[in-house]
Protein backbone atom coordinates (compact mmCIF):
# COMPACT_ATOMS: atom_id res chain seq x y z
CA UNK A 1 0.00 0.00 0.00
CA UNK A 2 1.46 3.61 -0.89
CA UNK A 3 1.92 6.14 1.63
CA UNK A 4 -0.89 8.58 2.00
CA UNK A 5 1.04 11.26 0.65
CA UNK A 6 2.39 8.96 -1.95
CA UNK A 7 1.23 10.17 -5.83
CA UNK A 8 -1.35 7.76 -7.90
CA UNK A 9 0.13 4.55 -8.66
CA UNK A 10 3.75 5.45 -7.72
CA UNK A 11 4.50 1.30 -7.27
CA UNK A 12 3.75 0.84 -10.98
CA UNK A 13 5.93 3.95 -11.74
CA UNK A 14 9.25 2.79 -10.36
CA UNK A 15 8.59 -0.46 -12.88
CA UNK A 16 8.25 1.49 -15.55
CA UNK A 17 11.54 0.39 -18.06
CA UNK A 18 12.55 1.89 -21.33
CA UNK A 19 10.50 0.74 -24.58
CA UNK A 20 13.21 0.69 -27.02
CA UNK A 21 10.74 0.30 -29.47
CA UNK A 22 8.79 3.45 -28.45
CA UNK A 23 10.72 6.65 -29.30
CA UNK A 24 8.06 8.84 -27.88
CA UNK A 25 7.77 6.68 -24.39
CA UNK A 26 11.57 7.77 -24.56
CA UNK A 27 11.13 11.05 -25.18
CA UNK A 28 8.97 11.88 -22.02
CA UNK A 29 10.79 9.93 -20.02
CA UNK A 30 13.89 12.09 -20.86
CA UNK A 31 12.26 15.18 -21.60
CA UNK A 32 13.94 15.49 -24.66
CA UNK A 33 12.12 17.75 -27.01
CA UNK A 34 14.59 18.00 -29.49
CA UNK A 35 14.56 14.20 -30.41
CA UNK A 36 10.35 14.13 -29.97
CA UNK A 37 10.22 16.80 -32.98
CA UNK A 38 12.85 15.53 -34.82
CA UNK A 39 10.88 11.56 -34.54
CA UNK A 40 7.74 12.95 -35.66
CA UNK A 41 8.06 15.82 -38.00
CA UNK A 42 11.73 14.47 -40.11
CA UNK A 43 10.66 11.80 -42.29
CA UNK A 44 13.94 10.64 -42.61
CA UNK A 45 14.52 10.08 -39.25
CA UNK A 46 14.69 6.12 -38.34
CA UNK A 47 11.90 6.63 -35.65
CA UNK A 48 9.59 8.15 -37.70
CA UNK A 49 6.99 5.32 -38.45
CA UNK A 50 7.23 4.56 -35.21
CA UNK A 51 7.04 7.91 -33.12
CA UNK A 52 3.67 8.00 -35.14
CA UNK A 53 2.41 4.52 -34.46
CA UNK A 54 3.11 4.25 -30.79
CA UNK A 55 2.53 8.16 -29.99
CA UNK A 56 -0.55 6.87 -27.79
CA UNK A 57 0.53 3.37 -26.90
CA UNK A 58 0.00 2.58 -23.23
CA UNK A 59 3.32 0.83 -22.13
CA UNK A 60 3.69 -2.87 -19.99
CA UNK A 61 2.04 -0.88 -16.73
CA UNK A 62 -0.87 0.94 -18.77
CA UNK A 63 0.83 4.34 -18.89
CA UNK A 64 0.66 6.63 -22.30
CA UNK A 65 3.96 9.13 -23.42
CA UNK A 66 1.20 11.53 -21.78
CA UNK A 67 0.89 10.33 -18.59
CA UNK A 68 3.93 9.84 -18.40
CA UNK A 69 5.05 13.01 -19.30
CA UNK A 70 2.18 14.39 -16.68
CA UNK A 71 4.12 12.17 -14.21
CA UNK A 72 7.44 13.86 -14.58
CA UNK A 73 6.15 17.49 -15.18
CA UNK A 74 7.26 17.63 -18.34
CA UNK A 75 4.83 20.31 -19.92
CA UNK A 76 6.72 21.02 -23.14
CA UNK A 77 6.09 17.28 -24.27
CA UNK A 78 2.59 17.62 -22.90
CA UNK A 79 2.31 20.83 -25.09
CA UNK A 80 3.56 18.92 -28.01
CA UNK A 81 1.93 15.79 -27.61
CA UNK A 82 -1.47 17.27 -27.76
CA UNK A 83 -0.30 19.34 -30.59
CA UNK A 84 0.14 16.19 -32.06
CA UNK A 85 -3.40 15.26 -31.37
CA UNK A 86 -2.96 12.92 -28.49
CA UNK A 87 -6.46 13.02 -26.90
CA UNK A 88 -6.40 15.14 -23.87
CA UNK A 89 -9.22 13.04 -22.18
CA UNK A 90 -8.21 9.64 -22.14
CA UNK A 91 -8.29 7.61 -18.94
CA UNK A 92 -6.60 4.44 -18.08
CA UNK A 93 -8.50 1.70 -16.79
CA UNK A 94 -8.96 3.07 -13.64
CA UNK A 95 -10.39 6.25 -14.90
CA UNK A 96 -7.58 8.05 -14.34
CA UNK A 97 -6.89 10.94 -16.61
CA UNK A 98 -4.11 12.89 -17.52
CA UNK A 99 -5.47 15.96 -15.37
CA UNK A 100 -5.53 13.26 -12.71
CA UNK A 101 -2.30 12.47 -12.97
CA UNK A 102 -0.46 15.71 -13.15
CA UNK A 103 -3.02 16.68 -10.03
CA UNK A 104 -1.77 13.90 -8.26
CA UNK A 105 2.05 14.48 -8.90
CA UNK A 106 1.96 18.31 -8.43
CA UNK A 107 2.54 19.20 -11.93
CA UNK A 108 0.96 22.65 -11.87
CA UNK A 109 2.23 23.73 -15.15
CA UNK A 110 1.33 20.56 -16.69
CA UNK A 111 -1.99 21.38 -15.31
CA UNK A 112 -1.87 24.29 -17.03
CA UNK A 113 -1.36 23.24 -20.53
CA UNK A 114 -3.78 20.74 -20.32
CA UNK A 115 -6.92 23.11 -19.00
CA UNK A 116 -6.24 24.80 -22.02
CA UNK A 117 -6.37 22.67 -24.19
CA UNK A 118 -9.69 21.46 -22.99
CA UNK A 119 -9.19 18.96 -20.13
CA UNK A 120 -12.01 18.41 -18.45
CA UNK A 121 -12.14 19.55 -15.07
CA UNK A 122 -15.24 16.72 -13.74
CA UNK A 123 -14.07 13.76 -14.96
CA UNK A 124 -13.86 11.43 -12.23
CA UNK A 125 -11.66 8.21 -11.87
CA UNK A 126 -13.20 4.56 -11.12
CA UNK A 127 -13.47 5.80 -7.27
CA UNK A 128 -15.08 8.75 -8.29
CA UNK A 129 -12.40 11.28 -7.81
CA UNK A 130 -12.19 14.67 -9.88
CA UNK A 131 -8.36 15.78 -10.46
CA UNK A 132 -8.78 18.51 -7.85
CA UNK A 133 -10.48 16.04 -4.87
CA UNK A 134 -6.96 13.43 -6.26
CA UNK A 135 -4.56 16.61 -5.82
CA UNK A 136 -6.81 17.55 -2.12
CA UNK A 137 -5.95 13.89 -1.44
CA UNK A 138 -1.94 14.07 -1.87
CA UNK A 139 -2.09 17.65 -0.51
CA UNK A 140 -0.75 18.93 -3.37
CA UNK A 141 -2.06 22.60 -3.08
CA UNK A 142 -0.37 24.86 -5.51
CA UNK A 143 -2.84 22.33 -7.89
CA UNK A 144 -5.93 22.17 -5.74
CA UNK A 145 -5.73 26.28 -6.02
CA UNK A 146 -5.02 26.56 -9.81
CA UNK A 147 -7.79 23.96 -10.17
CA UNK A 148 -10.13 26.15 -8.26
CA UNK A 149 -9.01 28.98 -10.09
CA UNK A 150 -10.04 27.37 -13.45
CA UNK A 151 -13.13 26.09 -12.50
CA UNK A 152 -14.38 29.39 -11.52
CA UNK A 153 -13.01 30.45 -15.18
CA UNK A 154 -14.93 27.88 -16.78
CA UNK A 155 -17.91 28.41 -14.64
CA UNK A 156 -18.05 32.09 -16.21
CA UNK A 157 -17.25 31.23 -20.00
CA UNK A 158 -19.63 28.31 -19.68
CA UNK A 159 -22.50 30.71 -19.24
CA UNK A 160 -21.22 33.25 -21.12
CA UNK A 161 -21.52 30.45 -24.14
CA UNK A 162 -24.81 29.12 -22.72
CA UNK A 163 -26.49 33.02 -23.32
CA UNK A 164 -24.59 33.14 -26.55
CA UNK A 165 -26.45 29.73 -27.67
CA UNK A 166 -30.23 30.78 -25.86
CA UNK A 167 -29.80 33.92 -28.36
CA UNK A 168 -28.73 32.63 -31.62
CA UNK A 169 -31.07 28.92 -31.33
CA UNK A 170 -34.54 29.92 -31.92
CA UNK A 171 -34.84 25.91 -30.40
CA UNK A 172 -33.59 26.85 -27.31
CA UNK A 173 -36.27 29.31 -26.81
CA UNK A 174 -38.83 26.23 -26.83
CA UNK A 175 -41.32 29.66 -28.85
CA UNK A 176 -40.43 32.44 -26.25
CA UNK A 177 -40.10 35.59 -28.88
CA UNK A 178 -37.37 37.98 -27.63
CA UNK A 179 -37.36 41.86 -29.16
CA UNK A 180 -34.62 42.94 -30.71
CA UNK A 181 -33.59 44.67 -28.20
CA UNK A 182 -33.41 41.95 -25.36
CA UNK A 183 -30.99 39.81 -28.27
CA UNK A 184 -28.98 43.34 -28.89
CA UNK A 185 -28.44 43.89 -25.01
CA UNK A 186 -27.78 40.13 -24.15
CA UNK A 187 -25.23 40.26 -26.83
CA UNK A 188 -23.48 42.98 -25.84
CA UNK A 189 -23.64 42.21 -22.18
CA UNK A 190 -21.87 38.88 -22.90
CA UNK A 191 -19.15 40.64 -25.37
CA UNK A 192 -18.24 43.01 -22.63
CA UNK A 193 -17.59 39.52 -19.92
CA UNK A 194 -15.97 38.11 -22.63
CA UNK A 195 -13.85 40.79 -23.15
CA UNK A 196 -13.30 41.53 -19.62
CA UNK A 197 -11.80 37.65 -19.41
CA UNK A 198 -9.54 38.12 -21.90
CA UNK A 199 -7.47 41.24 -20.76
CA UNK A 200 -7.83 39.89 -17.10
CA UNK A 201 -5.39 36.77 -17.37
CA UNK A 202 -4.41 37.49 -13.53
CA UNK A 203 -8.04 37.66 -12.18
CA UNK A 204 -8.71 35.61 -9.12
CA UNK A 205 -11.60 33.11 -8.04
CA UNK A 206 -13.61 35.53 -6.29
CA UNK A 207 -13.52 37.96 -9.40
CA UNK A 208 -14.34 35.19 -11.82
CA UNK A 209 -17.51 34.82 -9.54
CA UNK A 210 -18.01 38.38 -9.46
CA UNK A 211 -18.43 38.74 -13.09
CA UNK A 212 -20.77 35.64 -13.42
CA UNK A 213 -22.96 37.11 -10.52
CA UNK A 214 -23.09 41.06 -12.61
CA UNK A 215 -24.13 38.81 -15.60
CA UNK A 216 -26.88 36.96 -13.76
CA UNK A 217 -28.46 40.14 -12.27
CA UNK A 218 -27.70 41.92 -16.20
CA UNK A 219 -30.02 39.03 -17.69
CA UNK A 220 -32.38 38.23 -14.58
CA UNK A 221 -35.47 39.30 -16.40
CA UNK A 222 -34.62 37.72 -19.56
CA UNK A 223 -34.08 34.24 -17.85
CA UNK A 224 -37.02 34.85 -15.89
CA UNK A 225 -39.47 35.48 -19.15
CA UNK A 226 -37.48 32.16 -20.88
CA UNK A 227 -37.44 29.94 -17.45
CA UNK A 228 -41.26 31.20 -16.74
CA UNK A 229 -44.38 27.91 -17.81
CA UNK A 230 -46.30 28.50 -20.92
CA UNK A 231 -49.44 30.35 -20.50
CA UNK A 232 -52.57 28.11 -19.98
CA UNK A 233 -54.25 27.82 -23.85
CA UNK A 234 -57.25 25.97 -22.09
CA UNK A 235 -58.17 22.07 -23.09
CA UNK A 236 -58.50 23.15 -27.20
CA UNK A 237 -55.13 24.26 -27.14
CA UNK A 238 -53.89 26.25 -29.96
CA UNK A 239 -55.41 26.68 -33.01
Amino acid sequence: MPAADEPVESEETQEIKFDDDNIVMHCALRGDLDMLKAALDNNDDPHHDVALEKINQRNNVGKTPLEIACMLGRENIVQELIKRGVDVNDQTGAGYSALHIAASWGSRHCLEVLVENGAKLNARNNHGETARLAASRYNKEECVQFLDWAAAKKTLEDFIAELREMISDPEKLQGIKLSKEEKTSTISTCNEKQEWLDNNPEATVTDFLSKKQELEKDVENLLAKINSPPPNTGSTGRK
